[in-house]
């Protein structure tokens, strides 16, 4: 699992697949693929074809006495100078160097490759004015595994992530550090002299299309909706799980009911929920009884109709998942706080330039810690169910919630007993929420849920 990420972590190595670049829009699927599991990228010849005629555009105007932005002029509060022949390299160079100002902790792995691959897919439009060979080699960078570093603090997501994607360049231009395909950290000159690839010398406007992009927040919500997607079903395979074990009734799930309220996503995620809860023997035990909670219900000896105080083998001496819950609370806590929009605070910048940022980057962060924040929640959630479950015995679960039991106790958490070392359960827990180990041990037998 890379950083905050709360998906599958895939291979380890390259995939044999391709994803073509510059012919259609990059899916989400595509942008994981590459960014997560390694998948290789090829350029479309359409795309080749249209970077070179544009990159022939900017030398015309390179070579024109008028001054044009990102070509012959400053940046930002600086276009109003004009900026002659024989300093227009140094005026890409100092832009990536300038700019590559990032601080605070390492961005995850999966990020800055997401990051790479949108903004490859935007220099292959040939709208940028980029030259073929610095994007050849850009691909190259990122087909060999080598990672910028690339830090969390210095995007407003203003004019783009600059910081960021500076840091992308810097590295293309044989500056500053990466991570090889091993995760080791070098210089970028040694990591590309060792992948065959030769730092690039950048030309007229190649600095500014290089870093002059949103690809960082686009790229992290790519990854979060991915990664909710899968979340979402976990969710409820774990809803349905706690309903059984609490003697729950599934009555209000029913297709007629949903459909008096036309809303598609309820009606899915009930659905889901009568297919994993079918064929309980737990749920026809009490098929004329009412009402249903979650993980507090099941630790609260006075709701969880019958179970032992937080589950406990010997509550007083035992605390069962007491603790468990507490930490669920934090987190759901911690959610709420990430939920405060980043937009709603600016901040001028570039000399008053720029005076209002829509701090997009930031927003991409706080969304990835609440989608990694919502993976732990679900991983107690199926931990606590799953032993709440296991003491119902001899009453037996449906047949879709023995399986995802099974799973779990197979990798060692959930079973009932005295208290013991609860942290390695709950990130076992968490590592099958996120494997999606849990959502195929639920389709084994319900087949797919949506």
């Amino acid at each position: 699992m890379d950083g905050m990420s709360s998906a599958p972590s895939g291979s380890a190595g390259p995939s044999r697949e391709r994803v073509t670049v510059g012919r259609e829009p990059l899916t989400i699927d595509e942008v994981v693929r590459v960014a997560r599991h390694g998948t290789r990228v090829v350029l479309a010849d359409e795309a080749l074809a249209e970077v070179r005629r544009t990159r022939a555009v900017v030398r015309g105007l390179a070579d024109g006495a008028e001054p044009h932005y990102g070509v012959s002029t400053g940046f930002g509060a600086l276009a109003t100078r004009h900026i002659p022949v024989t300093l227009r390299r140094q005026l890409q160079r100092s832009l990536v160097r300038s700019h590559a100002a990032g601080s605070g902790p390492e961005v995850e792995r999966e990020v800055v490759r997401a990051l790479m691959l949108l903004r490859i897919s935007t220099l292959a439009t040939g709208r940028t004015g980029i030259r073929e060979e610095t994007l050849l080699a850009y691909v190259a960078m990122l087909d060999a595994g080598l990672t910028p570093v690339v830090h969390e603090y210095g995007s407003l997501g203003c004019s783009g992530d600059l910081a960021p994607l500076a840091h992308c360049a810097l590295a293309l231009m044989g500056e500053g550090e990466v991570r090889d395909a091993s995760g080791v950290r070098m210089p970028s000159a040694q990591a590309l002299s060792t992948a065959g690839i030769s730092p690039v010398e950048l030309e007229e406007k190649e600095g500014l299309a290089l870093i002059n992009g949103t690809d960082g927040m686009l790229g992290m919500l790519c990854l979060a909706i991915a990664d909710l997607r899968e979340l979402l079903v976990v969710a409820d395979v774990t809803a349905a799980m706690s309903v059984e074990g609490l003697l729950g009734t599934d009555d209000v799930f029913a297709a007629d009911l949903q459909a008096l309220r036309p809303q598609p996503g309820q009606a899915v995620s009930a659905a889901n929920i009568r297919k994993v809860m079918a064929h309980s023997a737990i749920r026809e035990s009490h098929r004329t009884e009412a009402w249903e909670r979650r993980t507090d219900r099941f630790l609260d000896a006075s709701r969880s109709n019958g179970l032992a105080p937080f589950l406990a083998d010997d509550p007083g001496v035992d605390s069962g998942h007491m603790i468990a819950q507490y930490t669920q609370a934090a987190i759901v806590s911690e959610m709420k706080r990430l939920a405060a929009p980043a937009s709603v605070d600016s901040i001028p910048s570039s000399a008053m330039q720029e005076d209002h940022v829509s701090m997009g980057w930031s927003a991409a962060r706080k969304l990835r810690r609440s989608v990694d924040g919502l993976a732990r929640v679900l991983a107690v959630e199926v931990l606590t169910a799953t032993r709440g479950i296991r003491l119902r015995a001899p009453l037996t679960p449906a047949p879709a919630t023995a399986a995802v039991v099974d799973a779990l106790v197979s990798a060692g958490a959930g079973t009932p007993g005295p208290d013991r070392w609860l942290s390695p359960e709950i990130d076992t827990a968490y590592r099958l929420v996120t494997d999606g180990t849990i959502r195929r041990a639920a389709e084994s037998v319900t087949g797919p849920l949506t």
